[in-house]
Parts: C-alpha cells; structure tokens; sequence
C-alpha cells in the first residue's frame, strides 16, 4: 500500500511523540535513581574528609550528579521530539498536498482566503492615506482581522521603520499575498489537468 505525503508525515509525526514519551519515561527513571542514589544522606551533610565513610559519600554524588544529567539530556531529547511534531502537525495545517482527496478544493479556498486579505489590506492602507490628510495618526484597525493585526503589532514592536504612513502595512506585505495567490492559481490549474479536469 502507498501512502500519501500527508500520512508519512503523520507517521512521522506519532513517531516523533513515541520518541518523546520514552524520553519521559527514561528521564523519570533517571531523576528516581538521582534521588535514591544520595537516599541515606541527610539533606546537606557535608563530606567529612578523612571519616570511613568519605569514598562511599562521594560515590554517592557522583551517582545522583551522572543520574541527574542523564534525566535533563532525556528531559531536552522529550522536549526537542515534541517541538519536531509540533512543526510537522503546523505543516500538516497549512499544507495542500497534491495527492490530497480535496486538493483543489483546499486551493480555491486558500486563494479566496488570500485574496480577502488583500483586500483587508488594500483598505487599510487606503484608510491610514486619508488619515494622514485628516492629521490622525493610524488607519482604521477595524478592516484588519485578528491575525493582521497582530502581525502589524508585532511589525510596530520589531521594525516600526517599515511601516508606512499612518501604520499602513508595507509593500512587501501585499506583493508577498499576490505571490502566494498567483502561485496557487497555477498550482491549481497543474493539478487540475493532471486529473483530467477542465484547467479553468
């Protein structure tokens, strides 16, 4: 059976997470022989150099101090595997495969998405134009989603030169969504001809 580019990258996926379940379990274990290792030891006791029991006390720590890095390397292994799957589960999110079942469908409804939030923008650049005129200092938030405007937030904190007069979005910002529109608007006629469908 041939798998779909989407189901190998879910298994790789649930592997990355299996990995991360073991990593847990082996740093568990490790940080239980950390602590049993200095278990008879009273909390701060010193080593008493030149007492009978000064080699069993420092075997004692080396112990614990090997268990306990043993636990943080698998605590960091657990932690890398996790930030791996959640990286395939958000392509899995943004992605269109072409051997997707509903491919063309998802395409056009990227492209409509796409092609909204130009517009967004369009309209919030032409707002924050007429704002300069009236002597206001940004545009009108309300045409921006959510998301926009967390990105032009987070653009103000990071790059503010960037921005344009009255905060309207950079250039960049809308010849980046026309790139990404035109590109599925091809991708979308390959794909549609290579099932045999009518290209549009």
């Amino acid at each position: 059976m041939t798998l779909t580019r989407r189901q190998r990258m879910e298994r790789r996926k649930e592997r990355r997470l299996s990995w991360a379940g073991r990593r847990d379990e082996q740093a568990a274990s490790a940080l239980e022989r950390a602590h049993s290792a200095t278990e008879g030891i009273p909390f701060g006791q010193p080593i008493l150099s030149g007492h009978h029991s000064e080699p069993r006390h420092r075997k004692a720590l080396a112990r614990s101090d090997s268990a306990m890095r043993d636990a943080v390397k698998s605590h960091d292994m657990a932690k890398h595997h996790r930030e791996k799957a959640a990286n395939l589960q958000t392509a899995l999110d943004r992605s269109v495969f072409n051997d997707d079942p509903d491919a063309c469908e998802a395409l056009e409804a990227r492209i409509s998405e796409r092609e909204a939030a130009r517009s967004r923008l369009i309209e919030y650049n032409k707002s924050c134009r007429s704002a300069v005129k009236d002597g206001r200092r940004l545009g009108d938030l309300s045409l921006l989603d959510d998301k926009q405007k967390a990105d032009l937030l987070n653009l103000a904190q990071v790059a503010a030169w960037q921005l344009g007069p009255g905060g309207a979005f950079p250039t960049y910002a809308l010849t980046n969504l026309a790139g990404g529109i035109r590109r599925d608007r091809e991708r979308l006629v390959q794909l549609r001809q290579a099932q045999g469908g009518n290209p549009r």
